[in-house]
């Protein structure tokens, strides 16, 4: 899990004075230890969803002579014209012509700034089927002063009414996976005057969303090694979750224990996680964190 790396760099600077000699004689205490990140606040917290395309900037211009392509062979669909009714031998009225033909419709269709189609209604209704045509669209027919989105253009309703329902995909159980015990693998930190760092955790992710962790700094620095320990305590949640991943929200704070006492300060951030199996979270760097139990 991650902790807070504003107090980290300050009670890194505070230790770093033990570099410069080799450490006492006495063994260090090494926690097995949680996710940790080597920053706090990896990232704010993402968005519900994407912000809709912005309007087409490009608005290819009608085709050339504004024509609306017209039926093959004939003025009905399909070139097919009825025959002549029956004549009338006064045995009934004479029955009524048929209806007009439906209008036929020539829609383009843009497509990353540039112009395709026209399109019909049978072509328009299979690309509604697979997903090419939607309601927020950019479409354009003869007539039409502007591009408009599909979902604004009547002609086209009813064909767009008849778009396959989206699977309904049943909402991801996060109490039922996060909370455990999870230890994160060891992950490489940045910390200046420091040659080498590596920072581990472990965490226990309560139900009541409650967490409390400890983890460990590894330093090494004129080939001497000097060992961080430190606690943390606080409430999680989540956002954006999902069958793949999830942000985890964290407050609360950290204890960091240094030769001169503990240094306390506050824990917030978000962090992007995730999920590569029922018990294994991998955070953007790629680090794991293994669930225990």
């Amino acid at each position: 899990m991650p902790i807070p790396m504003r107090g980290l760099a300050a009670a890194l600077f505070l230790a770093s004075a033990t570099l410069t000699a080799p450490p006492p004689a006495e063994a260090q205490v090494a926690f097995s230890a949680p996710g940790l990140f080597d920053r706090l606040g990896a990232g704010a917290s993402p968005a519900e969803g994407e912000a809709p395309t912005p309007p087409i900037t490009v608005s290819p211009a009608p085709p050339a002579g504004g024509d609306t392509p017209e039926p093959p062979g004939g003025d009905t669909p399909g070139g097919v014209t009825p025959p002549p009714p029956p004549p009338d031998n006064g045995g009934g009225a004479t029955p009524p012509p048929p209806p007009p033909p439906d209008p036929v419709l020539a829609v383009y269709i843009a497509v990353s700034g540039a112009t395709t189609g026209p399109f019909d209604a049978a072509q328009l209704k299979e690309k509604v089927a697979s997903g090419a045509l939607t309601g927020d669209t950019y479409v354009w027919m003869e007539g039409m002063g502007e591009w408009k989105r599909a979902s604004e253009v009547p002609q086209l309703r009813e064909i767009l009414a008849a778009a396959p329902a989206k699977p309904e995909t049943p909402d991801f159980d996060i109490m039922g996976y996060l909370p455990g015990t999870w230890r994160s693998d060891p992950e490489q930190m940045q910390i200046t005057g420091v040659d080498r760092a590596s920072i581990t955790g472990t965490t226990e992710y309560r139900r009541d969303k409650t967490y409390e962790g400890f983890g460990q700094v590894e330093m090494m620095a004129q080939g001497y090694t000097q060992l961080l320990n430190f606690t943390l305590e606080g409430t999680w949640e989540v956002q954006n979750v999902s069958a793949q991943g999830f942000v985890l929200v964290l407050k609360g704070q950290a204890t960091y224990y240094l030769d001169t006492g503990p240094f306390v300060e506050s824990v917030s951030g978000a962090f992007q996680l995730r999920i590569a199996d029922r018990n294994t979270l991998v955070n953007d760097k790629g680090t794991r964190m293994v669930r225990l139990n």
